[in-house]
């Protein structure tokens, strides 16, 4: 690995986002490139704390107003990222003000993108971008990680950019989960053939309607999970994700993905 890019908006809490990529960085010796969202008077509710009280402040919400007080939420965050890459040795660039459709143009040539989990741009991008990511929701390691698979080159191919990206993580307790799989075989299987890369790995089946499940099971386990999938698609695990991260789940338990594209 050798780039990653990490997207915050200006009001976005750069703990998860920072404390996850500057790990992976030093881990890697991998460089951070941080690209600062734009926001414009159309996104105003990003900017003021107070959204219902906006009718006392018409004359803050003009892009110039909302540009300038930005920049002073940057630079505290810039500051702090800066400061946690000199102290790892990370090479740390940086850019301001970009839209959506140039961060998206941005990933093609990153190895993986990180942002926070409750970044509420995510569920729009998602198809748009040209590298894994790694969307986090704590400032604190996973524990344990549960590996979709439903025997497709999307779910395998997820898994093995995975290990590959993030062997730092491969060491944990992980479960290959599949949910109401035609061959429970195959699973075993695929299970057999990764040993070698996920030494602590074990294999778990669901039978029901995927998204009661996938909730229940994820609230029951401990820790800080990262979900491993693969590209958002139509399929019912893919709705479930999209829907969690568009705040239309009620979640007992929040969790990190990491997700592949082809």
């Amino acid at each position: 690995m050798k780039k990653i890019i990490t997207v915050l908006r200006p009001i976005d809490s750069p703990w998860p986002a920072m404390r996850i990529s500057t790990f992976i960085a030093k881990k890697n010796s991998a460089a951070i490139h941080l690209v600062f969202l734009s926001t414009s008077s159309e996104d105003v509710d990003y900017n003021y704390p107070f959204p219902n009280d906006l009718s006392t402040v018409d004359d803050f919400t003009g892009d110039q107003q909302i540009s300038e007080s930005n920049q002073g939420l940057i630079e505290d965050k810039l500051e702090l990222f800066k400061q946690e890459c000199q102290s790892g040795g990370i090479d740390l660039s940086f850019e301001k003000n970009i839209s959506i459709e140039e961060f998206c143009s941005k990933t093609e040539d990153a190895d993986l993108l990180v942002a926070n989990e409750t970044a509420d741009f995510l569920p729009d991008v998602l198809h748009d971008i040209q590298c894994p990511a790694f969307l986090a929701a704590f400032d604190h390691l996973p524990e344990r990680s549960v590996l979709m698979f439903n025997n497709s080159e999307n779910s395998k191919l997820a898994i093995e950019s995975f290990s590959a990206l993030l062997n730092v993580f491969t060491n944990l307790p992980s479960i290959l989960l599949s949910i109401n799989p035609k061959e429970e075989t195959a699973v075993e299987d695929y299970a057999n053939q990764l040993q070698g890369r996920f030494p602590d790995i074990s294999t778990k089946f669901l039978q029901g309607k995927v998204k009661k499940e996938m909730e229940h099971f994820l609230s029951e386990l401990p820790g800080h999970i990262l979900v491993v999938m693969g590209a958002f698609d139509r399929s019912e695990i893919s709705e479930f994700f999209h829907e969690s991260l568009a705040k239309t789940v009620i979640r007992d338990k929040k969790y990190s993905l990491f997700i592949a594209h082809k």
